[in-house]
């Protein structure tokens, strides 16, 4: 079976590309080919991990106006690519709105499935300033794809994912839409001092976790030993969500 996991939230600054980035090594690891996609208009993020070889397909023309011939030409890639293939789409915070009416007035979801494919949905939430934001973007994609497994990232790189001092999963809003998510993935917390500086240099690299921990890398060991640490916990929590099931 193809797959497809499509990234959408439209808030910037959240972690998208963070997902992306994590989707793809997660993938590969399991054996599969992965095919990048990076749609965003502005920062072409995901696209500058070169080991992930990811196609630029920018999908806005103007401000809301989606560019038809490159979401056609996800489509095309995505009816060609082989079985057994996943494909990480990441998009920017400003395709957010357009894209996700595009993808629902379009019919993909129903398209993908007339095909065979597997579609997915990814939305981060995060603690913080932006919670809310996150929030309703999450609830829009909830609105736009009853029928499509929505998985919820919590990042809590801004602080700890929390309202009123209950965490996602003990909220109303959760409860009230559980049957509509697939799984929640919860990011590890760790200390910002030691592992949070070791990532966030590990992203500003633009360097994989295979990369940084290969026995030719010459990053200290200790630093090393955390990222192993840190790749370790979240290989786990995103096996825990079945993200390779078939429906």
């Amino acid at each position: 079976m193809k797959h497809v996991h499509w990234i959408l939230q439209g808030k910037g600054g959240v972690g998208k590309t963070f997902t992306a980035f994590v989707l793809h090594q997660y993938f590969q690891a399991k054996g599969m080919e992965v095919m990048g996609v990076d749609t965003d208009v502005v920062n072409h993020s995901y696209a500058a991990y070169k080991q992930f070889n990811v196609h630029v397909l920018p999908l806005l023309k103007d401000e809301d106006l989606i560019d038809k011939e490159k979401f056609d030409a996800i489509v095309e890639m995505v009816s060609t690519m082989p079985d057994s293939t996943c494909m990480v789409v990441d998009s920017g915070a400003s395709t957010f709105y357009p894209a996700t009416k595009y993808l629902k007035q379009q019919e993909i979801p129903q398209m993908f499935g007339e095909m065979g494919v597997r579609l997915m949905m990814h939305t981060v939430v995060t603690g913080g300033q932006a919670l809310q934001d996150t929030v309703d973007g999450l609830a829009l994609v909830m609105k736009f794809f009853p029928n499509v497994p929505i998985v919820v990232w919590l990042n809590h790189k801004d602080g700890v994912v929390k309202h009123d001092g209950k965490r996602f999963q003990e909220w109303d809003f959760y409860h009230e839409s559980a049957k509509l998510i697939h799984a929640v993935i919860d990011l590890p917390e760790r200390d910002e001092s030691t592992f949070g500086k070791n990532l966030r240099e590990l992203l500003a690299r633009n360097q994989t976790f295979e990369d940084a921990l290969a026995p030719e890398s010459e990053l200290y060991l200790m630093v090393k030993h955390r990222l192993k640490i840190y790749w370790r916990d979240i290989f786990t929590v995103v096996d825990a969500a079945g993200l390779l099931e078939e429906a």
